[in-house]
């Protein structure tokens, strides 16, 4: 799970048009850089994502989903994974061949999501997912240029450093949640 879902929120979240790098300049290019994920640094390689995506396969291909009754919270999790790596590398060659359909390649996978069909609020919550990975799609042959490092440099003084400072600030006036208030 964490596997998948770093390797694609990485990706993500560094790409240029997203809402990560329009709200938080270069930051996540750096989180990116400077954090391990989980599984090491290996664990960003193509290859591995499609041994993960393999695991779950083989996993998926174990139960018996007939229908939602058989449906279980790990498995809209594992759906909602697979569907991120699927939707965003949709017609690279990062994973597969772009000439192949992912959902065609595991077909268990594909069962469980047209199980998820038949719930009626799957597509309520799965259409604004397919129109961010759709946004994914378009953007992610963007490449960085000066201007738009300079430009993330700008959005992280501007917006998230202040964020960052009112919260660390909030955080030593008003302690909530686990840390108590020192008199």
């Amino acid at each position: 799970h964490l596997c998948i879902e770093s390797q694609v929120a990485l990706r993500l979240a560094a790409t240029l048009g997203m809402p990560w790098r329009e709200n938080y300049g270069i930051v996540p290019v750096l989180v990116g850089s400077l954090v391990d994920p989980p599984g090491g640094r290996e664990s960003l390689l193509a290859s591995k994502l499609r041994e993960h995506l393999d695991d779950a396969e083989r996993i998926i291909c174990k139960r018996s989903i007939g229908g939602v009754a058989d449906l279980n919270l790990g498995d809209l999790t594992t759906l909602q994974e697979v569907c991120m790596a699927f939707e965003c590398f949709e017609g690279t060659n990062e994973i597969i061949p772009s000439s192949t359909s992912l959902w065609k390649e595991y077909p268990h996978l594909a069962h469980l999501y047209d199980v998820f069909q038949g719930v009626p609020e799957f597509t309520a919550v799965h259409a604004p997912f397919l129109a961010f990975c759709k946004r994914y799609r378009q953007v992610r042959g963007l490449k960085d240029t000066p201007l738009t490092r300079a430009r993330g440099v700008l959005t992280t003084i501007s917006s998230f450093l202040p964020y960052a400072i009112w919260n660390a600030v909030l955080a030593k006036l008003y302690p909530f949640g686990p840390r108590q208030r020192q008199r």
